[in-house]
């Protein structure tokens, strides 16, 4: 729950989070949550996600959890990202969002999956860049099968930059010294 100053009260934001990849396949925030917008959201992660993949008829298990590590794991970077935000309106909050899902997926790297981000572990994994082994208590790690830096050879990397301001609990009014230079990074 974020608050929102303009209603005095507390949005909701809906993440559908793919356990395998990391990713955050959808998001909606709202002041309430009803049954109507969760079905809507799966709807579309099965039409966009699932089903262009052909993963229903591969058998795929779809596992509704709401704890359990991924879960808190992602709330946590999630509410660290908005820590020192206050948002006036519900659009100041989703353009707020819209920046951290985008960071979120293509550019904060996860050490269980490669320390890739989840856009660029799902092309190296369709790609066959990705090897598995089995680390203690029967965990699946994740390796890369060839050199990190040859990457950029077999994917659409995008956003690969590292500076602080990428970082999603980054402010986005801060102040930064780049060679020299002095830069103000507006906010969204």
């Amino acid at each position: 729950m974020i608050w929102v100053e303009e209603r005095q009260r507390y949005a909701f934001v809906l993440t559908i989070l793919d356990t395998f990849t990391r990713m955050a396949l959808y998001w909606e925030v709202a002041y309430r949550m009803q049954w109507e917008a969760i079905r809507k959201a799966w709807q579309w992660v099965f039409e966009h996600h699932l089903q262009p993949a052909d993963m229903l008829a591969k058998g795929l298990e779809i596992e509704v959890r709401s704890e359990n590590g991924h879960v808190e794991s992602f709330h946590a970077i999630l509410s660290t990202a908005l820590r020192h935000e206050h948002f006036w309106t519900l659009q100041q909050l989703e353009a707020r969002l819209l920046l951290f899902y985008h960071k979120y997926n293509q550019q904060r790297v996860h050490s269980s999956i490669a320390y890739l981000p989840p856009m660029i572990f799902w092309q190296a994994w369709q790609l066959g860049l990705i090897q598995t082994r089995q680390g203690k208590r029967k965990k699946t790690i994740f390796l890369l099968k060839v050199p990190r830096y040859q990457l950029l050879g077999y994917l659409k990397l995008e956003g690969a930059s590292h500076s602080d301001s990428d970082r999603l609990d980054a402010d986005p009014n801060q102040v930064q010294e780049v060679n020299g230079a002095v830069t103000l990074q507006p906010s969204v």
